[in-house]
């Protein structure tokens, strides 16, 4: 009772720090027009003598008609020079501000893209995080009597910098916070921000999973991709009997490798429970995971719900029965297109965040947030203060309501044949480098290439007519990809195989593009199609398939 008590205090003293930016954004919803406006003056104001604020005369910009006609709209390979002085330690590149850390995320073409952050970056996350934590608590007060798991931060990466000494990546989840809301969040998380810095992925997963079993009384769980629940689970099924004994001892096995004072960190949060390790155990007896034996109180799943993950979510409800899913907005590195709001039973656009243009399918033309149709599909165009104008991010969102003059948007997928199944964000134009450089290193003689998703959407195969000399070399320049490499890592995806096309593989893909009513006579063949059912389209050549 003492615990849930001082939990609850830590919550609501958590919630003060962020109601400020909750009730800014609730005013805000009630003239989105006018709050855009602002918000873009904001950045122009704050950039006009930065290097590119100077290129693109943001002098001159007064409106909205003004900034667009002085800036095109942009991809992050026509950003890709202004970026690249900024990763060389020149100040003053795309913003005033100075550029804090990169946070890395996975290219159209190249293997990763560097975004620029900034604090005004920052403050605009917190801009958006703060009414979507607000609405969650206040939506279920029992969230409030226990900790939480948030994974943001990709497992087992280490420290790294720019060739100009600048960092990549926070140190943790909580900077996107602000001191005081970042101190608050530290001691209401289950998983201390150490465990992320592990070395190796087998290790942060084990210690992930050590800490959350301290606590019994965990409310919520936030990820992205689902299927890092279904990683975990498979995790504790493995791993249970050393994890009970660790919950037993109080060990931390795996910790060994760890630098000291990372060490040092984890055991003053380390804690023996005798019961959690007996309930394991029992768990274990039964042949059966069932993560809700660990964690009664467990209230809310938070993860994406949409488009790729749609698939792992009947998994998710099966291994947490009963529990509240709520899908993510659309948050990406770049920036805050959308966050989940309980009254508006979906998503709505972080107008006090950044500023937000829609691009319409089909016809390109550009939309603000308040100009938005029920039932059209647009792609999110945003500009930050990291220095991102107008920036193209290769998302499509449907809105699928409109509520006192906010639309609701849905996330619908990627554009321009991105596959994503589970967050590796995979391209055409990544994807046809890999090819050719299996080529060039005579590795595929091929005049058929094409990756494609597995059937069971675990991973991907490679369809091809002609041997694969070296089949290990495509997995190699697959992880050049950070968030494939992330997610090979973590389990979510396994090694892609090939198949050997028997015949002549251009004539059974026409006829399967018939089949899935793309006229043949101009199907393109493409480097990457993100559909599966391919592996029965092609017949196989019985002693080279895999």
């Amino acid at each position: 009772m003492i615990a849930r008590a001082a939990s609850v205090a830590a919550h609501r003293a958590w919630l003060l720090t962020l109601r400020p930016a909750a009730r800014a954004f609730d005013r805000a919803l009630r003239d989105p027009e006018s709050t855009q406006r602002a918000v873009l003056a904001r950045l122009i104001e704050r950039n006009r003598a930065c290097a590119f604020g100077a290129a693109h005369r943001f002098a001159t910009v007064r409106s909205i008609e003004d900034f667009r006609a002085a800036v095109p709209v942009r991809t992050y390979d026509d950003l890709l020079p202004w970026v690249e002085r900024a990763k060389r330690g020149e100040g003053r590149v795309l913003t005033t501000a100075p550029v804090v850390m990169f946070e890395c995320t996975s290219g159209s073409a190249g293997a990763a893209k560097f975004i620029p952050y900034t604090s005004a970056l920052r403050h605009e996350f917190q801009r958006a995080l703060a009414p979507w934590l607000c609405d969650v608590y206040d939506g279920d007060a029992s969230l409030a009597h226990g900790p939480a798991y948030w994974s943001v931060t990709p497992l087992a990466r280490a420290k790294t910098h720019t060739e100009g000494g600048v960092p990549i990546g926070f140190d943790d989840d909580s900077d996107y916070f602000g001191p005081l809301s970042a101190w608050f969040a530290q001691r209401l998380l289950a998983v201390p921000r150490a465990v992320a810095r592990s070395a190796e992925i087998d290790v942060a997963l084990y210690l992930t999973l050590r800490f959350l079993l301290q606590h019994r009384t965990l409310t919520l769980l936030s990820v992205w991709n689902p299927s890092l629940l279904s990683v975990l689970c498979r995790t504790l099924e493995t791993r249970g009997e050393q994890l009970a004994a660790d919950l037993r001892s109080g060990a931390l096995t795996g910790a060994d490798g760890l630098p000291p004072v990372v060490r040092h960190r984890l055991a003053r949060r380390a804690r023996r429970d005798a019961g959690q390790a007996e309930a394991l155990i029992a768990m274990l007896r039964e042949g059966v995971v069932r993560p809700l034996a660990l964690w009664p109180r467990l209230r809310l799943i938070s993860c994406w719900t949409s488009a790729e993950a749609s698939g792992v979510i009947s998994d998710v409800r099966r291994l947490f029965p009963g529990v509240a899913i709520q899908g993510k907005g659309l948050l990406a590195t770049e920036g805050v297109m959308t966050i989940p709001l309980r009254r508006f039973g979906g998503a709505v656009p972080a107008i006090t965040s950044h500023f937000l243009e829609f691009a319409a399918a089909g016809s390109g033309r550009v939309r603000l947030v308040h100009e938005l149709e029920r039932d059209h599909e647009y792609v999110p165009l945003v500009t930050t203060g990291g220095g991102l104008w107008r920036y193209r991010i290769g998302d499509r969102v449907r809105v699928t309501d409109l509520i006192d003059r906010m639309p609701v948007l849905e996330f619908v997928g990627r554009e321009d044949g991105v596959c994503d199944l589970r967050g590796e964000k995979l391209s055409p134009g990544f994807v046809s480098g890999v090819i050719e450089a299996m080529r060039a290193g005579g590795a595929l003689s091929a005049t058929f290439a094409m990756l494609a998703p597995a059937g069971d959407r675990d991973g991907y195969v490679l369809f091809t007519d002609s041997p694969v000399a070296d089949r290990e070399l495509l997995d190699r320049l697959l992880c050049a990809n950070p968030h494939y490499a992330y997610c090979r890592d973590l389990g979510q995806l396994r090694v892609a195989t090939v198949l050997h096309i028997d015949g002549d593989a251009h004539a059974q893909y026409l006829r399967h593009c018939e089949r899935m009513h793309r006229r043949a006579g101009t199907a393109k063949l493409v480097p990457l199609d993100r559909f599966g059912g391919w592996a029965d389209a092609f017949a196989r050549r019985p002693e080279l398939a895999s």
